[in-house]
């Protein structure tokens, strides 16, 4: 298995956008490189490219830099903003790319409707926050998602 097949995988499924019962979600960092190379091997990834780009571009790094090497995302970029159909993006049907594009904006609304986190500024000691740092990295997780965990499983 691709190390670019992997993240982009374990990414959207983090984001909510594939479901995948192999990997595990995570927060990895993808370029627009890392999901043409996936996409090669999941053509689910190249139906979700465009429209990603579109709703929730942030989830990809180096847009800027690395999109301008891609006219042809580009171009599948505005035919589903176009709605298209007739067009391909990489052997691709676009309409099978909007209709991705409509379910990428259904999951992000409802994300970010039940996503409102806010900063909870906390004063601990040094020995609290080693003890959180050394939780953290036995679960894998970052400090905030280990107290997340910590509430969610502990308290409840």
């Amino acid at each position: 298995m691709k190390t670019e097949y992997k993240k982009v995988i374990q990414r959207l499924c983090y984001e909510g956008y594939l479901h995948n019962t192999v990997l595990k979600p995570a927060r990895c960092q993808i370029t627009v490189n890392d999901m043409l190379i996936a996409g090669a091997q999941e053509p689910r990834i190249l139906e979700i490219l465009p429209g990603l780009l579109l709703i929730e571009p942030k989830v990809i790094r180096n847009i800027k830099r690395d999109l301008p090497r891609h006219p042809e995302i580009q171009e599948a970029i505005r035919n589903v903003e176009e709605k298209r159909v007739a067009a391909e993006f990489l052997k691709i049907p676009i309409n099978d790319c909007i209709k991705q594009a409509k379910i990428l904006q259904i999951i992000y609304e409802r994300k970010k409707i039940n996503n409102k986190s806010k900063n909870l500024n906390l004063r601990v000691s040094g020995e609290d926050i080693k003890k959180l740092e050394r939780l953290s990295r036995r679960l894998g997780k970052t400090k905030s998602e280990t107290v997340r965990y910590l509430l969610t499983n502990n308290l409840s």
